[in-house]
């Protein structure tokens, strides 16, 4: 049986253009955050989802990452904002 089989590269910059294609503009993502962890090396990394609105039932659900770089700032910035820290 022969199986095909695709470059990490190859697959990130296919996902990379797809995704242009479907969204040319940019755009804001609306989720809960349903999980904060910051990390000594000043990454944080996030868990994202989605929950139906009549039953509060998970129907999507993703991880994310801030970089550090970004992060140092955006935390600041969201405690200012907000009054509280990032979390769940």
């Amino acid at each position: 049986m022969k199986r095909d089989f695709i470059d990490l590269l190859d697959f990130q910059t296919k996902m990379k253009t797809g995704v242009e294609c479907l969204f040319p503009d940019r755009f804001w993502l609306r989720a809960e955050v349903s999980a904060v962890k910051s990390r000594p090396g000043g990454h944080c990394y996030l868990e994202l989802v989605q929950k139906n609105a009549t039953t509060n039932v998970v129907e999507a659900k993703v991880r994310a990452v801030i970089w550090a770089n970004v992060y140092s700032r955006l935390r600041v910035a969201f405690e200012k904002a907000t009054g509280q820290p990032l979390q769940s």
